[in-house]
């Protein structure tokens, strides 16, 4: 997804260009979204998920082909996670990851999730 957020950047105005128009995320955005504090040397590979986290992370990698030659699609995720006997407090994260990713984002790449 980070591929589809730099592509978007204009070196003219230093502004991010979506369907909404210019924004530029301030450094409270980025700490905000990434959890990482301002200040010190954390790393953001070195973050400890919670217990929840990990749960929520494995109910939408399931989602997923199992297969490595399939690509992961949003129409799979859909029929993954449209099925009304799935629907969990992780199905929220389904429909903001697909929301961000195809309208926000903007990615018309041919159906695919970008990890």
């Amino acid at each position: 997804m980070l591929r589809h957020v730099v592509r978007r950047w204009s070196t003219a105005t230093h502004t991010f260009i979506c369907s909404w128009g210019k924004f530029t995320p301030t450094l409270e955005d980025v700490a905000n979204i990434s959890r990482l504090p301002v200040c010190g040397d954390r790393s953001p590979f070195d973050i400890a998920l919670t217990p929840e986290e990990i749960n929520t992370l494995a109910v939408l990698q399931k989602g997923t082909p199992t297969s490595p030659s399939t690509s992961l699609q949003f129409s799979n995720w859909i029929q993954y996670f449209g099925d009304a006997n799935r629907r969990g407090p992780w199905w929220l994260a389904a429909f903001i990851s697909l929301w961000l990713g195809r309208f926000v984002l903007c990615d018309f790449s041919q159906d695919c999730l970008h990890e």
